[in-house]
């Protein structure tokens, strides 16, 4: 795996300022995973050049997001492409076959997606085609994460799986984060069926009452997860680092698939 470039380095006071917002009592409806995810794409948003071309693939284009990363709030031409029609997307199609033409983008964003997918190494192709050389991938995947059809789920795969593939499609990783540790997968795992049943409960009065009971809680427990997983001497620890909700990468391509096409992220 290459070094990260200066180009993709966060500055620690921008993520500590992000986690802080993100462990906020009014984003307590949401898992640790997606907060992971969208202190990711938060931060990486930044470092691309403004009005570059962006396809998000998987993406949803309604008031209702999955969480609260909002990529339309940045000042780039963006094409969101999803299977269903209920995302409200630009374009409806299968990530194994975009109907794009080869070297088109200059970013991609893919948001836990490759769960959803039979064979990920297609779908990678796929964007290894229509990125221009240089062109950026920002992928997340979850790894210690429950099963959650959209509409299918079929694979988790570790950091391994990740590097051989990508690397195998001409990808060069600028970076691969875990995204929380093992605190973050036990309060997931904690959160996410005790948050179901209290959606579930028939009773309008005892699901206010669950939710307000497990709103500071969770909150208070997130932080402190949030600043726990901080410590650098986790990262290699021989238990807590064995277990993560998923992974943040950052890649770029080596080289087009097919005949170059000058982009805005070109060296």
């Amino acid at each position: 795996m290459t070094a990260p470039s200066s180009d993709f380095a966060l500055s620690e006071e921008r993520r500590n300022r992000l986690r802080h917002t993100l462990a906020r009592p009014s984003s307590a409806r949401f898992t640790l995973r997606r907060r992971h995810v969208d202190i990711f794409y938060a931060s990486e948003m930044e470092n691309l050049p403004e009005g570059c071309k962006v396809l998000d693939l998987g993406g949803v284009r309604k008031s209702s997001m999955p969480g609260q990363f909002n990529i339309t709030r940045y000042n780039l031409d963006v094409i969101t492409l999803n299977i269903q029609q209920s995302a409200n997307p630009h374009v409806i199609a299968r990530a194994e076959d975009l109907p794009f033409p080869p070297a088109t983008f200059d970013a991609v964003t893919c948001s836990e997606v490759l769960e959803h997918v039979h064979d990920p190494r297609i779908v990678l192709d796929e964007i290894a085609r229509v990125l221009r050389p240089r062109g950026r991938l920002l992928l997340t995947v979850p790894l210690h994460y429950h099963i959650h059809a959209s509409p299918h789920d079929y694979g988790r795969y570790t950091d391994f799986f990740w590097t051989e593939t990508l690397t195998g499609k001409g990808f060069s990783i600028d970076r691969m984060e875990k995204q929380g540790l093992y605190w973050s997968v036990l309060l997931d795992f904690f959160f996410l069926p005790l948050n179901a049943g209290s959606s579930a409960s028939r009773s309008i009065l005892w699901r206010k009452f669950l939710k307000a009971l497990l709103r500071w809680p969770l909150t208070w427990a997130r932080r402190w997860a949030t600043a726990r997983e901080s410590d650098k001497n986790l990262v290699n620890h021989p238990i807590y680092a064995q277990y993560t909700t998923g992974y943040g990468i950052v890649a770029h391509l080596e080289k087009a698939t097919t005949e170059p096409v000058a982009g805005k992220l070109d060296s």
